[in-house]
């Protein structure tokens, strides 16, 4: 069962100004370090044109109202609206706003209400402290401070709705504020003002860059419009540059940051305001390890055949030129792919360039397509074989088409899972571990689209059964949950101890929950009959058998 509990989350609003380059100037996107042009992003300018011109004629606020904000600001009714940026009021993220509770919590709850939100969760109990806001409540806090109704659809939110309390109801650990802000300067004009806040983190560029927030204040009435994080300020213009990662999407801004002693340089892919995702150029080879102290030159091309362009960098250590590879994974994030820049690095040295990693890595594919699965899986499963030696693969079946799926991985460790569609790989498992704390390993059944894992927790106390399909959507997910318990948990602490009985022959569990996961109504017992007969379906390990050379003999590569 995914659980979902707040935490602190910071993402961004990209000011587009002329700091970097553009990578519609370099065809095969690579960006070696070198002069280029830079302008500061404007220290009070929002990205909303309808906010700029309502402050043409905009005067700075005086200290005392510098003064008000600063103490609005750090209150929970207001300081979740300076954490992540919006452009409007309608892509805000509630979990976010109301991480410290919005000043409209409730934790004084009934035991009623616990055991009615315990029971449409799913499990045995709660697992940390349980807050409560009234849908009245929420709707008016909505329209009071965004100046528009709350959207209890809004794909962020993920509070639970109980309708019986008419309230909306989350577990939540309590934790510090992750960051602490500062009114420094501000704007306006009539009653639309425009302010700059500043963090309490030692390094101001990238995650802790200054925010600006627009409003409109008239009296008490206080409506937040906007909030953009000033991503460019302090960035190194010399690689900073738009780059187009997922074909027919259009550009993204590829941000990196000089970086200090501590943390080395920085990376950060932004979209229309938004955060992407974020690189660390963190490195090691052998006893050694640190950060990029200087980022040499970036190349994006796609190794990994899976349609999204990966992202190669070069730069400088304190001990030597080290490459770091990205890989794009499911979800659009990106991941480092182990072991094999070194092998780059041993056969170039230092004087290793993009056009040398992209020849290592894709051969004669310069363009980087595959019109086959063959090509495909023998490009991905080559990568596998460079960074190891013991990695093997296999060729399996998941579904009823005529493409099987390559499996890659260590035996005991991990393995990840790929098809063929629409030109491309397309990755269903990425090193996925499996072989200790409990769990087993994962198995599918042949042309049947179902995938099983068991899992254990407390030497077998605790028992998971979960099955999982490719949805429509074409990734792999959860479907059906079953949680045996197999001691008797007399103090609630949901951990066996040595005085609680465990189970002798593991045929009766003293507790078992249920669940679904597939967004259709189903009753616990139509839950647990379609486990016993997903169970009695035949089921295969995914695991590799073969090794790289006769993969390679078996994908007959064209």
């Amino acid at each position: 069962m995914k659980r979902k509990f707040l935490i602190p989350l910071l993402t961004t609003i990209l000011v587009l100004t002329a700091c970097g380059k553009d990578a519609g100037s370099d065809p095969d996107n690579i960006f070696e370090s070198t002069a280029g042009n830079s302008a500061e992003t404007s220290a009070e300018n929002s990205n909303n044109s309808d906010s700029r011109d309502s402050m043409a004629n905009a005067e700075p606020i005086s200290e005392d109202e510098m003064n008000e904000f600063n103490d609005l600001f750090s209150t929970p009714e207001y300081i979740g609206f300076l954490k992540k940026p919006f452009n409007d009021p309608s892509e805000l993220d509630w979990d976010v706003v109301l991480e410290s509770g919005g000043g409209i919590i409730d934790t004084n709850i009934s035991q009623d209400e616990i055991d009615a939100f315990v029971k449409e969760e799913n499990q045995e109990r709660l697992y940390a402290n349980l807050w409560r806001i009234s849908k009245k409540d929420l709707d008016s806090y909505a329209k009071s401070h965004t100046g528009e109704s709350f959207d209890a659809g809004n794909n962020s939110f993920t509070w639970r709705y109980l309708e019986q309390y008419d309230s909306y109801y989350i577990e939540k650990f309590e934790m510090e504020e992750p960051i602490f802000f500062t009114c420094v300067s501000g704007e306006k004009s009539g009653t639309e003002y425009s302010l700059r806040f500043t963090t309490d983190q030692p390094d101001h560029y990238g995650y802790n860059s200054d925010r600006i927030i627009n409003l409109t204040k008239d009296g008490d009435s206080i409506i937040v419009r906007s909030n953009s994080i000033q991503w460019e300020e302090n960035c190194n213009p010399n690689q900073t540059f738009d780059v187009e990662l997922v074909p027919g999407e259009g550009p993204v801004r590829f941000i990196s940051y000089p970086g200090d002693a501590q943390n080395g340089v920085g990376i950060a892919i932004v979209k229309d305001g938004k955060l992407i995702t974020s690189l660390s150029t963190f490195t090691s080879r052998g006893d050694n390890w640190g950060y990029f102290k200087k980022l040499n030159a970036v190349g994006f091309f796609d190794f990994n055949a899976d349609g999204v362009k990966d992202i190669a960098m070069i730069g400088e250590t304190d001990f030597g030129t080290n490459i770091i590879l990205a890989e794009s994974v499911p979800g659009g994030s990106y991941e480092d792919f182990y072991d094999v820049p070194e092998k780059i690095e041993e056969q170039y040295g230092d004087s290793v360039s993009i056009p040398q990693i992209k020849s290592f890595l894709m051969g004669d594919n310069t363009d980087c397509t595959f019109g086959h699965y063959e090509d495909a899986y023998e490009q991905i499963a080559n990568l596998y074989h460079i960074g190891s030696d013991d990695v093997t693969f296999d060729l399996i079946y998941v579904d009823d088409d005529d493409i099987p799926e390559l499996v890659a991985g260590k035996d005991g460790y991990y393995v990840s899972l790929y098809t063929f569609k629409n030109g491309h790989a397309h990755c269903y498992m990425h090193h996925w571990t499996y072989g200790a704390m409990g769990n087993a390993g994962y198995y599918y059944s042949p042309r049947k689209n179902v995938f099983h894992n068991t899992n254990y927790d407390y030497a077998g106390a605790i028992q998971y059964e979960t099955f999982m399909s490719i949805r429509e959507d074409d990734e792999l997910e959860e479907d059906l949950c079953a949680k045996y318990i197999w001691f008797q948990d007399t103090d609630g602490d949901g951990a066996p101890s040595e005085d609680e009985e465990m189970s002798d022959d593991y045929t009766e569990p003293y507790g078992e929950y249920y669940t679904n996961l597939t967004g259709k109504d189903m009753t616990t017992e139509e839950i647990k009959a379609e486990i016993e007969r997903l169970e009695s379906l035949e089921f295969k390990e995914v695991h590799g058998s073969i090794s790289f050379e006769e993969l390679s003999g078996a994908l007959g590569v064209r």
